[in-house]
């Protein structure tokens, strides 16, 4: 959710509707064969979309109208079975969140990649815990940094990231 919208998601959709009233602003369809997890935040939604074989696409939008600020498509190596087997959750090795800088943070099956404002890959080395299973706001941004929690399922071992949002390097952990 942002201060404009609310980023809904369907089977077949990304439904973006208006906080105050609920009403739909844009419909953004999820492709056939696809499915989609999405995060708001401020002036974005991110929605990242994991189809059959091994496409990912991420792309940040407005969330007024659903037009792309920009779009990014990224390396996943294990193919995406389509459909998904009985009972199985599709999206069990995606998840995407988003900071009120604009910050993308996605993690494809233990793989995570770190995004700027304007969709600049930062070179991070974001560690794979499973943060999407355990908190739903993973990322904050504050005087200047990224902050990235990662806490396992089991709630212990986990550690927070500082990131230089400029450049991508940790300055501290």
């Amino acid at each position: 959710m942002t201060r404009r919208a609310v980023a809904a998601l369907t089977a077949s959709d990304v439904q973006l509707l208006d906080a105050r009233t609920g009403a739909t602003r844009a419909v953004m369809p999820i492709s056939q064969g696809c499915t989609a997890d999405a995060a708001a935040a401020d002036e974005l939604v991110a929605v990242l979309e994991l189809c059959a074989g091994e496409r990912v696409r991420l792309a940040a939008v407005d969330p007024e109208t659903g037009r792309p600020y920009w779009t990014r498509d990224l390396t996943y190596r294990r193919p995406q079975e389509w459909p998904p087997a009985e009972g199985a959750d599709p999206r069990r090795d995606l998840d995407v969140a988003t900071a009120a800088d604009g910050t993308v943070l996605v993690r494809l099956s233990g793989t995570s990649y770190l995004y700027a404002s304007g969709g600049r890959r930062l070179l991070a080395d974001i560690h794979g815990a499973n943060w999407g299973y355990s908190t739903r706001s993973p990322v904050v941004t504050g005087a200047g940094v990224v902050a990235h929690t990662s806490i396992p399922d089991g709630g212990e071992g986990g550690y927070v990231q500082g990131v230089d949002p400029a450049t991508g390097a940790i300055r501290w952990t």
